[in-house]
């Protein structure tokens, strides 16, 4: 136990991981230790008698022959007691210290149920630690003062041996029955010893994250952590597509991981990528044919790393002895599908870092919604007019073609490495679960089903809501009585903004002199903003304790999903200027509950709009108070993503595929699925019937109008 505690105070964060490892081997020692100790005692020290009355309960005295030590037990424990009494007691206040901030925490940050079980049985141990040095600090006070001189001592002694076999024996079985990571029930003393020897309840799991794009590592990244801090033996496979995420893996708890190095072709192909990005400021992302225009060189980077992945040697060998219980990946990215396959995992999990990606919808048979539910790419929101909805469902096309573009190039990549015979339009609909980055509170409405659960918010900490601002940056914000927060996020850089951009905010900042602003500006000796004293830039800016402070007023952002979910649980009104992909969908989601408007990025060169909209957000407190009202429901919103996360991922390791969740509609044809040949059935029907109808109509009409006629020429005869 006292290597158990020491591990808790040391690695508060990974200590479940390691302690579980050590308690399912050292709990089953505890059974035979004292026996063991004791029979080592009496032939090697000395002999044990039983004591006369007082001592009914059986407490034993060792007498040493020829001992160096003395002649009584007690003598030698003396000493010794006192030591580790001390190093003890100083190992239980720091390890309440760690209690008591975990606690904090959990209270904060609502983290899952499992996290509170965990805290909680620490502290039953700890007090039952406690107990122990009660006990034999009691029998010490009364050695030192009352040995020989009352009776009342000889009772002290009796709570030696069991302080001591409270120390060996109890402890560490109450930290294995309240400990969540043994879920074993106990019955009966026979289940109990088969428990103590067995595995604790922990899966092994595979992660496959794509060193791509920084907003898909972190999330991936955040579950892998989840996962692990929950006890589960987790390991991430990371391809490095980008080498500049290479050391930027934003994994903190994981440390099982499997890197493989991207070659040469990537890494030319990666320069292009870096090209582009350099141009959102330019580009028009919007149109469906910039979209395709980059599909081509997307497909051949994806495929090229998939390649180096599939003939990485040993690797799938390596993953098969593994006998993963379970497989993780993000469809951005389909080649760990064509290695599920290779490794014929027994069952896998997708994790959608968007709220949802268009290529995903079409094959799991999620209904599109187009006429309602904006297209990932979408930069409409949900209410359109008809033009909107024709362009909605355009972007949802060529957004579904681009991502299946990829992974057909990436299966395609695979099967030249090894035999693998299904698509990946197969695979990916077998997932268990569809993970999605997703807030149902702050997300569009759109039709579902139970494959699909919403984790969003799960690589956000609410605790940085109790974050502080470090001295620097808390001064700037003290200097005037508005705020305004500047960010672009990481792939698109502010010092590669085009100059009319550029001029036409350094005119907002002259104009609003009673205004601070700071702005991520990724070149600080770059004297653009030397003439302004309202005005700070910084390559890196603490983006989390900005956004938590309380004077910051409004934040510009480019709309990423990660911003847009802390901006909204933060409680900040802000400015969106969508740059490409799902920032423009992500800026209409939040626009929709009132605590943000959005701007197009080419309204940057117009002053006087981004001036007044600044004026607007910043003096009519509505924006304020929705955004405000906004993340006290996100702050307590009833379900928990860590939490959501481990209960349906464990589910999906203990039973494998679950086909009864499995939407049939994705198999259906677009005849069967809109009622095609039923509407066409039902309108022969109704046409046959019209003419039938028409048919007996006019003759029936004929034989009056006939007949009329035949009695009038009769009468004229």
């Amino acid at each position: 136990m006292p290597v158990v505690r020491f591990i808790i105070v040391a690695f508060p964060k990974s200590h479940v991981k390691i302690n579980t490892n050590i308690v399912r081997y050292g709990v089953p020692l505890t059974i035979i230790f004292p026996i063991c100790f004791t029979f080592y005692l009496i032939p090697a020290l000395g002999v044990c008698k039983q004591r006369a009355a007082p001592y009914p309960f059986g407490a034993i005295w060792i007498y040493y022959i020829d001992s160096a030590f003395g002649l009584r037990n007690s003598f030698f424990h003396l000493y010794n007691l006192v030591f580790w009494m001390t190093v003890s007691v100083i190992a239980n206040l720091l390890l309440f210290y760690q209690v008591r901030r975990a606690r904090s925490k959990l209270i904060r940050a609502q983290t899952s149920g499992a996290s509170k079980k965990s805290h909680t049985s620490i502290t039953i141990t700890t007090l039952a630690m406690i107990a122990f040095y009660v006990t034999n600090g009691s029998f010490l006070l009364m050695y030192i003062f009352y040995y020989g001189t009352t009776s009342y001592f000889s009772y002290a002694e009796i709570m030696r041996p069991f302080g001591n076999d409270l120390q060996t024996c109890v402890v560490t079985w109450v930290f294995y029955l309240t400990h969540p990571a043994f879920q074993q029930r106990i019955t009966s003393i026979l289940v109990l010893l088969v428990a103590a020897t067995s595995c604790v309840d922990s899966y092994k799991i595979l992660m496959y994250s794509n060193l791509f794009g920084h907003s898909h590592v972190k999330m991936l990244a955040a579950a892998a952590d989840v996962l692990t801090d929950a006890g589960h033996n987790v390991t991430v496979l990371m391809p490095v597509m980008d080498p500049m995420l290479r050391n930027k893996t934003s994994l903190k708890s994981t440390k099982n991981t499997i890197f493989v190095e991207a070659g040469e072709n990537v890494e030319e192909l990666m320069e292009e990528m870096r090209e582009f990005l350099t141009n959102l400021w330019t580009a028009d992302n919007a149109n469906p044919l910039v979209m395709l225009a980059k599909a081509g060189d997307m497909a051949r980077v994806f495929s090229e790393q998939c390649k180096r992945v599939m003939s990485e040697p040993g690797l799938i060998e390596k993953l098969k002895a593994e006998n993963y219980d379970l497989a993780i990946t993000e469809p951005f990215d389909t080649c760990a599908y064509a290695l599920f396959e290779a490794m014929n995992v027994r069952a896998h999990v997708a994790i959608l870092s968007a709220s949802r990606f268009d290529h995903v919808t079409e094959v799991i048979g999620q209904p599109i919604a187009a006429s309602y539910v904006p297209g990932t790419q979408s930069t409409m929101g949900d209410r359109m007019t008809m033009g909107e909805r024709l362009g909605n469902y355009i972007q949802y096309f060529f957004g579904s073609y681009f991502f299946t573009n990829l992974g057909d190039a990436d299966f395609e990549a695979a099967k030249t490495i090894v035999p693998i015979k299904r698509s990946w339009r197969e695979v990916l609909p077998e997932a268990s679960f569809i993970l999605t980055n997703q807030i149902p509170l702050l997300e569009f409405p759109a039709p579902t089903f139970d494959k699909i659960v919403p984790i969003g918010g799960l690589s956000v900490k609410t605790e940085k809501k109790h974050l502080k601002l470090d001295e620097k940056w808390s001064k700037i914000l003290g200097i005037r009585k508005h705020n305004v927060f500047i960010s672009f996020g990481s792939n698109a850089k502010s010092m590669d903004m085009p100059d009319e951009f550029k001029k036409s905010l350094l005119e907002v900042f002259k104009a609003m002199p009673d205004t601070t602003f700071i702005w991520k500006y990724e070149n600080e000796k770059d004297k653009i903003v030397d003439h302004l004293d309202n005005v700070y830039l910084g390559e890196w800016l603490p983006q989390n304790e900005l956004l938590a402070d309380p004077r910051l007023s409004v934040f510009i952002t480019h709309g990423g999903l990660g911003s847009v979910t802390e901006l909204a649980m933060m409680g900040k009104p802000a400015v969106m200027i969508p740059l490409f992909a799902d920032q423009g969908r992500n800026g209409q989601m939040l626009k929709r509950h009132g605590g943000a408007t959005v701007l197009h990025k080419n309204d940057l060169a117009n002053p006087k709009l981004v001036r007044a909209t600044l004026e607007e957000v910043i003096k009519n407190p509505k924006y304020r108070q929705n955004a405000e009202r906004l993340a006290e429901m996100l702050t307590n919103q009833p379900t928990s993503p860590k939490e959501t996360l481990v209960k349906y991922v464990e589910f999906a390791a203990r039973f494998g595929k679950l086909p009864s969740l499995d939407n049939y509609g994705r198999h259906q044809s677009y005849i069967e699925y809109f009622f095609l040949d039923i509407i066409a059935i039902a309108t022969v029907i109704s046409l046959t019937s019209l003419y039938i109808s028409y048919r007996i109509f006019r003759v029936v009409l004929r034989k009056i109008f006939c007949s009329k006629c035949s009695e009038k020429k009769s009468k004229k005869e």
